[in-house]
């Protein structure tokens, strides 16, 4: 067998972690994970690169017990698929720099009034719209710098923008991919089908399927027009993405959107962000512990494995290095979350969305210049995950997400072990 004339080697930086009868290998540089038993943890943090596979299975099996040598052969051979060792030949990825999503904030009006809307949108607002030719315009301009990229209608309510459907039909008549953030309830029955044709990615906004609950946060009556559209998209092959906002007031309600859509639909769940009309109402908000308890008892994924790469390095949140947002006005800024003055980064009325996008001094920004993240051995995994977050809470972009550790990295931790 190839693999018994390996000559295996561990980093040296290796983190060790025993937690319970099992022991999570990580190499914070790769980065990557493994989780084994004791006694193969033993034997793997001594591996230098001087012994062969079959050397270490001869001294670790000196009963010549056939069935214990087979399976720490096939252990070893699980382990070099895995690249866990220093001589692996594959290469590491890290993180592009291609600017690969623009969310077009078309309208900053919004029938709806929710607590915790962080743009502070309603059906008042007064800032001045662009109109469709101008979005069409950067949209191919966005082509032209990346055409694999996407574009993310959202507002406010992005169908109050005079000129929806229109757009959107150019914009997908020129081969972009086109998502959409909706609560749903101005949404026709009847145009399911356009929905379907024109939209990659349909996410819906709710809270819950409790309409005492949902009324609470999102206003009364909405959960009835948001879920008809749900069903709507459901009953046409549409597998649309509810959005959740967890909160005090639905935290016990999670479980109800599994029992009653199964996998019919995608879900994601997120807590309450303490910004827009969140700080008004930040008596709502979930520590992190408190965030992970109300996840854990719904048995949801946490943070989903797909999302944890082995030797692929996730450098930063994505803000103003592969996402931009466009604001109503023609304002960019690095962030959909992050429309705020410190974080202006031109405007599209005497700029380009490429000269923005490369002059941002965000695109050079990562989890290592993050002081509380640096030396943190899953910092490769989440990429220091929400930057608004971390400013809306502790000041500053470069302050630790207050999600961590207490459900961020415990997350991470827990989905290492399981995998």
């Amino acid at each position: 067998m190839e693999v018994l004339t390996k000559k295996p080697q561990m980093t040296k930086k290796i983190i060790r972690k025993d937690i319970a009868n099992k022991v999570l290998l990580i190499d914070p540089d790769k980065p990557s994970w493994v989780t084994v038993s004791k006694s193969m943890a033993d034997i793997l943090c001594k591996l230098d690169g001087n012994k062969t596979v079959e050397k270490i299975v001869e001294e670790a099996n000196s009963n010549k017990n056939e069935d214990i040598s087979n399976k720490l052969i096939a252990g070893f051979e699980k382990l070099y698929k895995l690249d866990i060792f220093m001589d692996d030949i594959n290469c590491n990825d890290i993180q592009s720099d291609i600017l690969s999503q623009v969310y077009f904030n078309l309208t900053k009006k919004c029938n709806l009034k929710c607590v915790y809307c962080y743009t502070r949108a309603d059906i008042n607002s007064n800032l001045i719209e662009k109109p469709l030719s101008f979005w069409l315009d950067n949209a191919l301009q966005l082509k032209k710098i990346n055409p694999q990229a996407s574009i993310c209608f959202t507002g406010g309510e992005a169908l109050l923008f005079d000129g929806f459907w229109e757009l959107a039909e150019n914009i997908k008549n020129n081969n972009i991919s086109l998502s959409l953030i909706t609560n749903g309830t101005v949404a026709k029955v009847d145009d399911v089908h356009r929905f379907k044709s024109l939209f990659n990615k349909i996410k819906i906004s709710l809270d819950s399927l409790n309409e005492d609950i949902n009324a609470a946060t999102r206003g009364i009556g909405s959960l009835k027009k948001t879920k008809k559209f749900i069903d709507a998209l459901i009953s046409i092959g549409v597998k649309p993405t509810i959005m959740v906002v967890v909160t005090k007031k639905n935290l016990k309600e999670l479980n109800d959107f599994k029992r009653v859509y199964g996998n019919k639909v995608f879900m994601v769940y997120q807590p309450m962000y303490v910004m827009g009309r969140g700080i008004d109402n930040d008596i709502l908000g979930l520590t992190a512990s408190e965030y992970y308890d109300a996840i854990e008892m719904t048995k949801i994924d946490k943070m989903k494995e797909d999302k944890m790469k082995r030797n692929f390095k996730l450098m930063w949140c994505g803000m103003g290095r592969n996402v931009l947002s466009i604001e109503s006005n023609g304002d960019v800024y690095p962030c959909h979350l992050l429309h705020h003055e410190n974080f202006l980064l031109g405007n599209l009325n005497s700029e380009k969305i490429g000269d923005i996008w490369l002059k941002s001094p965000y695109r050079k920004y990562s989890v290592d210049n993050i002081e509380e993240c640096c030396a943190c051995e899953i910092k490769y995994f989440c990429g220091a995950p929400c930057r608004a977050r971390a400013f809306y809470v502790n000041g500053s972009i470069l302050a630790k997400d207050p999600m961590c550790p207490d459900f961020i990295k415990r997350s991470h931790i827990e989905n290492m072990l399981k995998s």
